[in-house]
C-alpha cells in the first residue's frame, strides 16, 4: 500500500537521519549529530540494552521502582529508553522542570520523590535506587539530544512551507524509535503534542532495507532513480543556527511561531466544543432561532460601552446564550492558538489563578490546547463578579472533558470578586484575559487603574511565577498591555513573550500611534462555529489579541526581533512592522525572501548604517535567509 504525502522519517540514533517526503518524486533530508547519549552511552549510569539493562520506570503505590529486560545484567545500568522514562515521569511530577533543573514538586507524591534528591560529588542528583542515579550532566545530555531532533524535524519543515498538523504519518526507525514510548517522546518535546497518534514505529529499516534490496530488483531500480528527488538540507546554514539549537534546549517542543496552526487532535477537541454546549446549555427550538439575531444585537453592544455590556450578557438569557454560542467559542480558538506556542510550563499540583475569568474561557483553552495537561493535578481559583458565568463555563468544562477523555483531576474555586482586590493565595501562574478592556481606563484614571491592577498581580503570584495578561487586539488594549507592561516591570517582572526586549515599548497604543497585537487565519476554526457566524451575518477571516508574558526569574535576552504586522508590498520587496531592542522596527526583504509570520522572531544583524522609513520612523533591518541549495 502506497504511503500518504507528506511524512517524515526519523532515525534516532548516535547520527540522526530525517527525510521529509513531500511525493513520490521529492524528499528533503537532514542530518544532525545526536550523540551516544540517545543509546544510554556516556551517560553516569548509561548501557546499551542486553539481560537486566534497565529499560523504564514506573510509579506505583510502593513508590518508584525499574522495568528492567529478563536475565542477569553483567553491570548495572539504564538504557537511553530508560533515561526517557525516568525524565518524563520526573516532569509530570515536578521533580524537573522544562529547562531540566530538579526541583521539589508541589504534591505530597512529588514531595515523596523529591527525598531522593541527592549531591553527589558536588553536582545536583537524583537517586533511582539499586545503584543507579541521574546527574544533572545527564539530563544536560537529554536536553542536547532533544534539541538537535527537535531543530532538525522544525527546520525541514519550515523548508517545505509545512507544519506539524500537515503531516499525514511520522515514521521512527531505528531500535530507540522501535521501544521509546511515544508518550514520554511528546512529554520531553521530541514530538509536538498530538501527533503520537500519527507516530508509526518503523524499526530496523537498515536491515529491512537491505533485506528488500537484495532480494527485489523493482526495489534497485527505485533506489537507483532516488537521488533524482533528493535534496539535502544542511541545518548550519542559517543565520540563527545557534540560537535555534539553544532556545530548543527544553522538554517542550518549540513552535516557530508563537501562534503555530491547530493540530488534528487539537482541532477535534475544539470541534467538540459545539456539543458539549449544546449539552451543558441547551436552547430550545425558538431560543435557537432567535441566536443569530441575539449575536448580532450584542456584537454591536460590544462595541460601544463594554461596561454596560457585560453587565447585559452576564445576567440577560438570551446575551448569554449569545456570548456562550458565539463570542466564548472564538475565544477559545484565539487562546488555543497562543498556548499552543507560548506553552506555559505547568507542573502537576500547580496553581492557577484566573482573574476575571468569566465563562473560565482561559481554562478551557489551556485544557484543548495542551494535551499533556489533561491529566495533571492542576488547581485553578476563578474569580469574577459574575457567578453565572463562571458556573456555565464549569458546565461547560465538564461536559467536554468527559466527552473528549472521561475523567479530568482538575480541581476548581468559584469567587464571586472583584480583579483589583488582593488575592487570598499565591498561584503559579496568574492569568487576566479579557478582563482589563471592561474597566475604566479613560484619561488619569489609567495610570492609578494600573497601579492598582499591577499590584493585585504582584500579590497573588509566587517568586519563581508567571504573569499572563490577554486582550482583545484593539488600539484600547494594546495600550492597557502597555501600561500594564511598565507598571509590572517597575516592579521587577520580565517580559518573556512577546517582547524581544525589556525597553520601552515602541507601539503603546497611546493617540494614533501603533499598538502591539497580532492577527492570523482562522482557516481551522470549527466548522459549527463558521456556520453560526455566517447565519448571524458576520465575517471573521481572522482574529487578533494582545498579550504579554512574564516572569521575575528570566534571562535578558539581547540582539532578537520579532515580527508583529502582516507583511506588506513594498518598493523591491516585501515588509512588516516588528519591535526590537533598538524600538519599532521594519522588517524587510528581498523579492522572492519569504517573511516571517507574525509572532516569529529572529536574529537582529544590523547594518553598519542606520536607515529610517520615513512613512513610520521605524528602523529598517533587512532580513536575508541564505538560500535553499538548488534541486539538481
Amino acid at each position: 500500500m502506497p504511503p500518504e504525502y507528506p511524512f517524515l522519517l526519523a532515525d534516532l540514533g548516535t547520527n540522526g537521519e530525517f527525510v521529509l517526503a513531500l511525493s513520490p518524486d521529492e524528499r528533503l533530508v537532514a542530518s544532525v549529530p545526536m550523540g551516544p547519549a540517545i543509546e544510554g552511552v556516556g551517560l553516569s549510569c548509561g548501557r546499551t540494552a542486553g539481560p537486566g539493562a534497565v529499560t523504564g520506570f514506573e510509579l506505583s503505590p510502593s513508590g518508584l521502582g525499574p522495568v528492567s529486560l529478563p536475565g542477569k545484567a553483567g553491570h548495572p545500568g539504564m538504557t537511553g529508553t530508560a533515561y526517557f522514562s525516568l525524565a518524563a515521569l520526573l516532569l509530570n511530577h515536578g521533580v524537573l522542570d522544562e529547562s531540566g533543573r530538579f526541583g521539589h514538586g508541589t504534591t505530597p507524591l512529588a514531595t515523596r520523590l523529591a527525598t531522593r534528591l541527592k549531591d553527589r560529588h558536588g553536582e545536583p542528583s537524583f537517586d533511582c535506587g539499586e545503584g543507579l542515579h541521574l546527574l544533572a550532566s545527564d539530563v544536560e545530555e537529554l536536553l542536547k539530544v532533544k534539541a538537535a531532533f527537535d531543530l532538525a524535524v522544525s527546520t525541514l519543515l519550515r523548508t517545505a512551507g509545512l507544519r506539524p498538523s500537515g503531516l499525514k504519518a511520522m515514521h521512527l526507525a531505528g531500535a530507540l524509535g522501535e521501544h521509546a514510548d511515544i508518550g514520554d517522546l511528546e512529554r520531553l518535546g521530541f514530538l509536538p503534542a498530538g501527533i503520537g497518534s500519527r507516530v508509526l514505529r518503523a524499526g530496523n529499516t537498515s536491515l529491512s532495507g537491505t533485506q528488500r534490496l537484495l532480494a527485489s530488483p523493482e526495489a534497485r531500480v527505485w533506489v537507483e532513480r532516488l537521488p533524482q528527488g533528493i535534496r539535502p538540507v544542511d541545518l548550519t546554514d542559517n543565520e540563527n543556527f545557534t540560537d535555534d539549537f539553544v532556545k530548543r534546549m527544553r522538554f517542550t517542543h518549540v513552535a516557530d511561531t508563537l501562534f503555530p496552526p491547530l493540530e488534528p487532535e487539537i482541532a477535534e477537541t475544539l470541534e467538540a466544543v459545539g456539543p458539549a454546549l449544546r449539552e451543558a446549555y441547551p436552547l430550545k427550538g425558538k431560543h435557537f432561532r432567535f441566536l443569530p439575531g441575539n449575536i448580532k444585537d450584542m456584537s454591536r453592544s460590544l462595541t460601544t460601552d463594554r461596561s454596560e455590556a457585560r453587565k447585559i450578557y452576564m445576567s440577560e438569557g438570551k446575551f448569554l446564550s449569545a456570548y456562550l454560542y458565539y463570542f466564548l467559542p472564538w475565544n477559545l480558538y484565539r487562546f488555543t492558538r497562543l498556548f499552543g506556542g507560548l506553552a506555559p510550563d505547568l507542573q502537576d499540583g500547580a496553581t492557577i489563578a484566573d482573574l476575571g475569568s468569566g465563562p473560565l474561557t482561559a481554562p478551557l483553552a489551556l485544557w484543548i490546547a495542551r494535551p499533556e495537561l489533561r491529566y495533571r493535578k492542576l488547581n485553578f481559583i476563578c474569580i469574577d463578579k459574575a457567578p453565572a458565568s463562571m458556573q456555565a463555563g464549569m458546565d461547560i468544562f465538564k461536559a467536554l472533558t468527559k466527552a473528549v477523555a472521561g475523567k479530568c483531576p482538575w480541581r476548581f474555586k468559584l469567587i464571586k470578586g472583584d480583579i483589583t482586590k488582593p488575592m487570598r493565595e499565591k498561584a503559579d501562574l496568574v492569568i487576566a484575559a479579557n478582563a482589563f478592556n471592561e474597566l475604566n481606563w479613560a484619561g488619569k484614571n489609567a495610570d492609578s487603574l494600573g497601579g492598582k491592577i499591577a499590584k493585585t498581580l504582584l500579590g497573588g503570584v509566587k517568586p519563581e511565577g508567571n504573569v499572563l495578561l490577554i486582550e482583545t487586539g484593539v488600539r484600547l488594549t494594546g495600550r492597557i498591555i502597555s501600561i500594564m507592561r511598565e507598571r509590572l516591570m517597575e516592579n521587577g517582572l520580565t517580559p518573556l513573550a512577546p517582547c524581544p526586549h525589556s525597553g520601552a515599548c515602541p507601539m503603546p497604543g497611546t493617540s494614533h500611534g501603533r499598538w502591539c497585537h497580532f492577527n492570523f487565519d482562522v482557516k481551522d476554526a470549527p466548522q459549527w462555529l463558521e456556520d453560526i457566524t455566517r447565519k448571524a451575518r458576520l465575517t471573521k477571516k481572522s482574529v487578533s489579541l494582545n498579550f504579554l508574558y512574564l516572569s521575575r526569574d528570566s534571562e535578558r535576552r539581547e540582539g532578537m526581533a520579532r515580527a508583529v504586522s502582516e507583511p506588506f508590498d513594498v518598493e523591491g520587496g516585501k515588509a512588516q512592522y516588528g519591535c526590537s531592542e533598538r524600538g519599532l522596527t521594519l522588517l524587510r526583504y528581498k523579492t522572492g525572501a519569504l517573511p516571517l509570520f507574525p509572532g516569529q522572531s529572529v536574529k537582529a544583524h544590523w547594518p553598519e548604517t542606520d536607515t529610517v522609513d520615513q512613512k513610520s520612523g521605524a528602523l529598517e533591518l533587512p532580513v536575508t535567509f541564505k538560500k535553499k541549495p538548488e534541486q539538481k
